[in-house]
């Protein structure tokens, strides 16, 4: 008995297994979920998920529809988005196991769902949606609106994160002067995280203990300017500023791993097109190489691995560790928006 041999019948007997093949082995490759969308033959965007590499359609390209989040809880697997109707009227819903479920019952106001978690049997979306003269941004639990804003002004909510039965909120709101302001919510009490006479939206918000991570962009001496805000224990916010300011750019994803802050975005690149970027602790790192447009809209931590999701010259993909797999051929314009990855 070779060596080779002699070490896979010890495992055999070690793990107890009745009948052990080597043509059968277990594997422990997490799966990967992504959620975005595809045009389809008549130029219509169809929201998707795809679950390593194989696509779902959640729509079918009757309409224009996209999907912005993906959580997975247990087996079953929602994705936030939305979807026009007949009058061109975008309305926010998700879908559980490619069922629909509609959270704006007005079909005439404008609604969108940009970010999903599901904690036990509680489904959460945060979103934004028109009261017919503003854009209001609010969630939705099970099914339940509540508005995070008066409706005076413009608002929009772009993330959300609950731990400990707290509901944490991220995005912006536009005030008397015109400037929009960054800011998240805590159970509905905001506070704002970028000056009041600038223009700053929030993307993406990550709790860990006393600890809010927050993401976005501020504009300044002409450009975007992607941002990375850490508020503790309830002070001022702490801000790094991740590019250089000399060219647009915007921080969309954000993920903890142990210590560690991992954030996707993209920053212009002379040429015009976009770079799409990870940062590691403020550290970046381009995830493509300048010749095409491309951004990383989300990143996802599991153990070792870093994922991050997003698009290049319209082909939806994701990074793994750096190394990019493709979701699409390219033959139609796709983008992916939203990843999480689950254990076996």
């Amino acid at each position: 008995m070779n060596q080779r041999t002699f070490v896979y019948a010890l495992l055999c007997s070690i793990l107890a297994i009745s009948s052990c093949k080597k043509d059968s082995p277990i594997s422990n490759k997490p799966t990967v979920y992504i959620a975005g969308y595809e045009q389809s033959s008549t130029n219509i965007n169809v929201a998707k998920y795809w679950k390593d590499g194989v696509a779902t359609s959640l729509t079918d390209s009757s309409f224009f529809a996209e999907a912005s989040s993906i959580f997975v809880s247990g087996t079953d697997v929602y994705v936030a988005g939305n979807e026009y109707n007949s009058a061109g009227i975008a309305t926010a819903k998700y879908w559980k196991n490619g069922s629909a479920v509609i959270l704006s019952t007005n079909t005439q106001r404008f609604s969108f769902a940009t970010s999903i978690v599901v904690i036990g049997t509680d489904v959460y979306v945060a979103g934004y949606e028109s009261n017919g003269n503003r854009y209001i941004a609010k969630y939705w639990r099970n099914g339940v609106a509540t508005s995070l804003t008066n409706g005076n002004f413009d608002s929009k909510a772009s993330s959300i994160f609950v731990i400990s039965n707290d509901v944490y909120i991220t995005g912006h709101e536009r005030n008397i002067g015109g400037f929009t302001v960054a800011k998240y919510w805590k159970n509905g009490v905001e506070t704002a995280i970028s000056s009041s006479t600038g223009f700053a939206t929030a993307n993406a918000i990550v709790v860990s203990g006393s600890d809010v991570h927050i993401v976005g962009y501020d504009f300044s001496s002409g450009n975007d300017v992607a941002k990375y805000w850490k508020i503790s224990n309830g002070g001022s916010p702490q801000t790094t500023t991740l590019s250089d300011g000399l060219t647009d750019a915007n921080a969309y994803g954000l993920a903890l791993g142990g210590n560690d802050v991992y954030i996707a975005g993209y920053a212009e690149v002379n040429a015009g097109f976009d770079l799409a970027k990870s940062w590691k602790n403020g550290i970046q790192t381009n995830l493509s190489d300048g010749t095409k447009n491309a951004f990383a809209s989300a990143v996802f931590v599991n153990g070792n691995n870093t994922y991050y999701a997003g698009n290049e010259s319209n082909i939806a993909k994701y990074w793994k560790d750096g190394v990019a797999v493709n979701l699409t051929n390219g033959a139609r314009s796709a983008a992916a928006t939203s990843i999480f990855v689950k254990e076996k």
